[in-house]
């Protein structure tokens, strides 16, 4: 066997080093398809989840299928059973697109987010980041619209112990909501933590103004 000329080896080892990028790219694209946000945030009707703090319970109330479509309503609700406001969603690509907040007090202004914010985490890998700019309409005896700006965080996979028992490979996700300093209600300023495991949904929220863990919840025909 001649032995490889120099420039051959050259050509072989761009080569292999051609093959093993273009096989890393398509495992990430594949793994990238696989990602299913809804299997961290299962939506059927009638799911509840319930928590220690002050949004007590947070049910799927209604789901209508129109025109190729789904929009989901979510309902929040305090340890009274008073619902504190609701929320609508549309279900692109198997994401939850946050894109009205309806406050059953009168005292808050309907708002609404063109384009559409996430909920569900986008990703199961730590430190992927991504950025919404959207125009946030408030809408009571006036309304006013702002740009707002929505930064979102996969900090951590990680387990979580609750009431409710213990979650193995949770998403932690951040977002932080960011104002133009001229607005003079902003309504969801600052960092917002959540926590989701996979096949259950929320687990845990850390807010700017509330606090709580899963206690129970029915996720379909899965009861804890």
């Amino acid at each position: 066997m001649l032995p490889m000329r120099a420039s051959d080896r050259s050509k072989l080892i761009f080569i292999i080093l051609y093959l093993l990028t273009i096989i890393t790219l398509f495992s990430s694209c594949d793994r990238a398809d696989q990602f299913n946000p809804l299997h961290y945030f299962p939506i059927s009707k009638d799911n509840y989840w319930h928590f220690s703090g002050q949004i007590h319970t947070m049910k799927v109330d209604e789901i209508i299928k129109s025109g190729g479509e789904e929009t989901v309503t979510l309902s929040f609700v305090d340890s009274l059973q008073v619902v504190l406001w609701k929320e609508k969603y549309k279900i692109v690509k198997n994401q939850l697109r946050w894109y009205s907040f309806e406050p059953q007090s009168t005292l808050l202004p309907q708002v609404n987010f063109d384009p559409p914010l996430l909920f569900a985490p986008f990703s199961d890998e730590s430190g992927e980041l991504m950025r919404i700019i959207s125009i946030e309409t408030q809408t009571d005896t006036v309304k006013t619209e702002n740009e707002i700006t929505v930064d979102y965080q996969i900090q951590n996979i990680e387990d979580v112990k609750t009431q409710a028992g213990i979650f193995p490979d949770c998403i932690k996700m951040k977002l932080t909501f960011t104002y133009p300093q001229s607005v003079q209600r902003p309504l969801f300023v600052g960092e917002h933590y959540w926590w989701f495991a996979p096949g259950i949904g929320p687990v845990k929220y850390d807010l700017p103004t509330a606090f709580g863990e899963l206690i129970e919840m029915n996720v379909s025909h899965l009861i804890l």
